[in-house]
């Protein structure tokens, strides 16, 4: 239905069409990015508690992440940390 939609309105149709992919592109990779932040998130967390480790955790994040990343550990510092 919606392909013969934009058949019917032509290059209307096509732009209307684009428009569409590319919000549904921009929440896929939305949902991705947030997993993957929560991801990496668990996983720094992780090492910073690993047992008998000590020393500095270097955790080297594309731009895309940092804030993300940076959101889920300062939301779960426990107390008195």
């Amino acid at each position: 239905i919606f392909s013969s939609l934009v058949a019917y309105l032509g290059f209307l149709g096509d732009l209307i069409f684009l428009a569409v992919e590319m919000v549904l592109l921009r929440i896929i990779l939305c949902v991705l990015l947030r997993d993957r932040d929560l991801i990496l998130a668990e996983s720094i967390r992780r090492t910073c508690a690993a047992p008998g480790e000590r020393g500095t955790v270097v955790a080297v994040l594309g731009a895309a992440h940092c804030n993300g990343v940076k959101r889920h550990l300062m939301a779960e510092v426990p107390a008195g940390s």
